[in-house]
């Protein structure tokens, strides 16, 4: 692989890595604005790495970030859904209006009813 290829894709993975960190923290905080502008340079930074994936082969030695790329994604995910079902829940009581009756409302929870996620860790 050329050397600045793989710089460059090093720094990629460092710097998403750290977004996905900053992004983590956003979603604890539920501040929409500041989720807003980590979208955006996620976005970029997705095109930047999926356009070094068209140059390049992934490494070994990248594994290890992918993995921990794939985790706090996986994490973020989770912390979105339950904002999500949080608002939600505050505007069926607000509201009067059934959990259903709202947008999404009619996922399946699959026993997970009351569940509470400590991301805190």
């Amino acid at each position: 692989m050329d050397e600045t290829l793989s710089d460059e894709l090093d720094r990629t993975l460092a710097e998403l890595e750290a977004l996905h960190s900053r992004e983590t923290e956003i979603l604890r905080t539920m501040n929409r604005a500041a989720l807003d502008e980590v979208t955006v340079e996620k976005e970029l930074l997705c095109e930047r790495l999926h356009a070094l994936r068209a140059r390049t082969k992934v490494e070994p030695r990248h594994r290890a970030a992918l993995d921990r790329l794939r985790r706090q994604a996986s994490l973020n995910q989770l912390l979105l859904v339950h904002a999500r079902d949080a608002v939600r829940t505050v505007l069926s009581q607000a509201t009067g209006a059934s959990f259903e009756a709202l947008p999404g409302g009619h996922r399946k929870v699959g026993g997970q009813e009351g569940l509470r996620l400590n991301v805190r860790g």
